[in-house]
């Protein structure tokens, strides 16, 4: 029952701080089509927040932190297909739409610098053909290869927003 509790807890106190918009870590003029801001933010909660930690920083020899990479990203040939393409997006327990729906609120929420102004928000048709073609064990090895080509080790994704340098 403590476990339990402390679960509850947990969560509240999450909820709160991303409930707050204390998270938003850049004003991005690109606007994205959420269905349920509300109900994304659940969902990163749910199913993404315990890897990648609360803030997005991502956990030690686990899942890669999201600030200060995701518009890096998303400005490389293949950096879009490949974020909807790893394991725990293609792996969540959500219809196409939902998840589309958070991987929209990921881009506005844990992106330090502005979205590429080209950037459109992803949709479930979309998502459901990316999804058919995950990166099950050499994710990594993708996302290396992606910032090798901005001239990038990503030894710092994130820390930069961590920082505030």
């Amino acid at each position: 029952m403590k476990r339990f509790q402390d679960i509850v807890i947990a969560s509240a106190l999450s909820w709160a701080v991303l409930g707050s918009g204390a998270l938003a870590l850049v004003d991005d003029p690109v606007q994205l089509d959420i269905h349920d801001a509300k109900k994304a933010q659940f969902h990163w909660q749910v199913n993404c927040r315990g890897c990648h930690g609360v803030k997005g920083y991502g956990s030690a020899g686990g899942a890669p932190p999201m600030p200060g990479v995701l518009s890096k990203l998303l400005s490389v040939d293949g950096g879009r297909e490949y974020l909807a393409r790893v394991p725990g997006v293609v792996n969540a327990p959500l219809d196409d739409a939902d998840l589309a729906d958070l991987l929209n609120w990921v881009m506005l929420t844990f992106t330090c610098e502005p979205l590429p102004t080209e950037f459109r928000g992803y949709d479930a048709v979309e998502v459901g053909a990316l999804r058919k073609k995950a990166l099950v064990t050499d994710a990594h090895l993708k996302r290396a290869e992606l910032l090798s080509k901005l001239g990038d080790s990503g030894a710092s994704d994130g820390l930069a927003c961590a920082t505030g340098e």
